[in-house]
């Protein structure tokens, strides 16, 4: 081979293969880079509202230090300052963070080879950065509990790594591993878990639109300027789905809290004093509450109805009656549990005394949401069972 032609031959580049000896590499540079892209941003954001929001004197150290603590709130790390407790995690901020791990996974993972050492190395790239967020948060006056730094190190990477995999179809051979039913049943009751979140937010937002009146009154008492007003809004939109789950505590009928020793359910609302966040004005105020309002329960079933039909699409026409009620019910189990899991990583307390419980309890959701969804699951099966018959 001539000197010539050797040059004219394109050099090597970097893949998502890896380079040979060095598989951990490009996966650890993608882990590393999906945990900085979202702190830099949360840490921009915070840096810009402090320095022109009105009565604020942010130093470095506190812009570092606040906003490293949020992006660990919002990655599902529990925070105190003062030893209160904060815990509140925005899950539209949660999703935007294993969105960005997706992203990096699908950038850096390897589609063929092994998987083991890729796989640790993004994890170890992502949690080398969640880490650099722990030391500086110790600049501010909220610091993360040990004991929560599992989802923000390693959860949220994980699960984003894990659905990257899921799409490119790297991980069937554990799928199969999963008994039949629960592959059936995890996307119907995946995607209802999305429509159930949806309605809750939906429902908050008429509250919203029908209240308005009074929750720009909050707004205005708070006289946030246009920065802090910005803040406000962004805090609230990242807190929706948080306050979508208050919701299904209402339409399911436990109801929810605003602050200690309050409950507004479908029955009526005991309301004190409540914290100053605008959206919280759009809650009904004190009283008994008409009769047909407990009509609102059908929204449950209506979403029961929802998920036994995609979980029927997935059960081949002609199968057994059992194994349609069974996967029905596993549906609904599931959608349960997905709920539930998702208001224990939301959280509910902003401090102590009046603030120390806000939301809805997960058992009683979980319990409240899949009865009145099985009812109307089972509907759709007895009619499904009574057209096979025809």
């Amino acid at each position: 081979m001539t000197v010539l032609a050797a040059l004219r031959r394109p050099r090597a580049t970097p893949t998502t293969e890896g380079e040979p000896g060095r598989p951990w590499l490009w996966p650890a540079l993608g882990g590393a880079a999906a945990a900085a892209t979202t702190l830099v941003s949360v840490l921009a954001a915070v840096g810009a509202i402090g320095s022109l929001a009105a009565h604020a004197s942010l130093d470095w150290g506190d812009i570092f230090g606040i906003g490293s603590a949020f992006w660990l709130l919002t990655g599902g790390a529990r925070l105190s300052v003062d030893h209160v407790g904060v815990a509140l995690t925005p899950l539209l901020g949660f999703a935007l963070l294993v969105g960005a791990a997706v992203l990096g996974a699908r950038r850096s993972l390897p589609r063929t080879g092994p998987r083991r050492v890729p796989y640790l190395a993004f994890l170890g790239g992502y949690a080398a950065l969640a880490l650099l967020a722990v030391a500086l948060s110790y600049a501010g006056p909220l610091h993360p509990r040990w004991w929560s730094l599992g989802v923000p190190l390693l959860g949220v990477p994980g699960l984003g790594m894990a659905i990257a995999e899921v799409r490119r179809g790297r991980l069937e051979d554990v799928a199969h591993r999963i008994p039949r039913t629960l592959r059936r049943c995890l996307r119907p009751a995946v995607r209802t878990s999305g429509v159930a979140l949806a309605v809750g937010m939906a429902f908050v937002l008429a509250g919203v639109t029908v209240n308005y009146g009074r929750v720009e009154a909050v707004t205005t008492t708070l006289r946030p300027g246009f920065a802090g007003g910005t803040a406000l809004i962004l805090a609230q939109l990242l807190a929706g789905p948080n306050l979508g789950l208050w919701a299904l505590g209402f339409l399911s009928g436990p109801g929810f809290s605003l602050s200690e020793g309050t409950s507004v359910s479908l029955g009526g609302a005991t309301t004190g004093l409540l914290p100053q966040i605008p959206v919280l004005a759009a809650a009904p105020g004190p009283g008994r509450f008409p009769w047909y309002l407990s009509l609102l329960l059908l929204v449950p079933v209506a979403l029961g109805m929802y998920a036994a039909r995609h979980t029927l699409a997935e059960i081949p026409r002609l199968a057994g009656g059992r194994v349609k009620m069974v996967g029905v019910a596993t549906t609904v189990a599931l959608t349960g549990v997905l709920v539930a899991a998702l208001d224990i990583l939301g959280g509910g307390c902003l401090g102590q005394g009046k603030l120390r419980s806000l939301g809805v309890s997960a058992p009683a959701l979980a319990v409240s949401l899949g009865g009145l969804m099985l009812f109307g699951a089972v509907l759709v099966v007895i009619r499904d069972w009574w057209r096979l018959r025809r």
